[in-house]
């Protein structure tokens, strides 16, 4: 800050202006201090920017809600990658074995030298203002949001292989996070094949990414009644079981493009994109 110091210095010897290093509430205390400003009371959009003709910047913190949340979400996912990368050292190779194993060959090209590179690039580019905000193309936002959920999947793999190491299990792990096949893996819409067809019981590892203590409340996806719930402790947690609705259950479905489908097909698809779940367990 050696320049602005110097700025600072020279400009208050002119004794006209008082320029100081300031904070938002030192300068909003000193505008409801001042009784002779007015504000303006708006209802609408808070971004009514026109920067030319017939070119409005309204909505800018409302449009395209799909695109934020999954700014928002990657944000989250890449901070928790970032803390178990650093903690257990897994490697982008390991990574890539496992997709190149599961069949799941990373299509984007390879960034960087750690797992959460990839995620990191995505959510950087979606984050421009003119990503994020909203004023781009269709086929723009589109592209956005593949490769941020692309990159979630390598993200994804890694955080699997950290939480392997530290809980020292040696089961595959798996995520329900809308980033692959949204008809089998979206939590968001109560849709878990991991947990589903689970019968036989399936353990939840949770990883606490704040440097404090948190609750939250678990809601996971699951087929039948006949459900409980431990800790690592084997004592029961206190849990409810929430039917599904016939909307919800509906969701998966709608992905389903049935143009120059037949009815067999299109029936046929149907009961792929059903969701197999009854309740969610919470």
């Amino acid at each position: 800050f050696n320049n602005l110091d110097k700025l600072i210095h020279y400009v208050n010897l002119n004794g006209t202006v008082n320029l100081f290093y300031s904070t938002p509430t030192i300068y909003t205390d000193s505008k409801l201090q001042n009784p002779n400003t007015n504000y303006q009371l708006r209802t609408d959009d808070i971004m009514p920017l026109a920067d030319d003709a017939h070119d409005y910047w309204t909505g800018f913190y409302t449009s395209r809600p799909a695109l934020k949340r999954q700014v928002r979400k990657s944000t989250n996912l890449l901070a928790t990658a970032r803390l178990l990368e650093a903690y257990t050292n897994i490697t982008l190779d390991q990574v890539e074995n496992i997709l190149k194993n599961t069949g799941q060959q990373r299509p984007a090209p390879r960034v960087g030298d750690g797992f959460t590179d990839g995620l990191e690039g995505a959510v950087s580019l979606a984050t421009h203002h003119d990503a994020m905000s909203g004023t781009e193309r269709q086929s723009v936002t589109d592209d956005y949001e593949l490769r941020m959920a692309e990159q979630a999947i390598v993200a994804e793999t890694g955080i699997s292989l950290a939480i392997k190491y530290i809980a020292q299990v040696e089961e595959d792990l798996a995520h329900c996070n809308c980033n692959g096949a949204p008809q089998f893996t979206c939590s968001n819409a109560s849709i878990c094949a991991a947990t589903v067809n689970a019968s036989d019981g399936f353990t939840v590892y949770a990883w606490n990414s704040l440097a404090l203590s948190r609750t939250e409340v678990l809601r996971i996806p699951v087929s039948g009644s006949s459900w409980s719930c431990v800790d690592e402790k084997k004592e029961e947690l206190q849990t409810q079981l929430l039917s599904l609705d016939n909307r919800t259950l509906s969701i998966p479905q709608l992905y389903l493009n049935s143009f120059n489908m037949t009815q067999s097909q299109i029936d046929q698809a149907l009961a792929q994109l059903a969701n197999k779940a009854d309740y969610v367990l919470a």
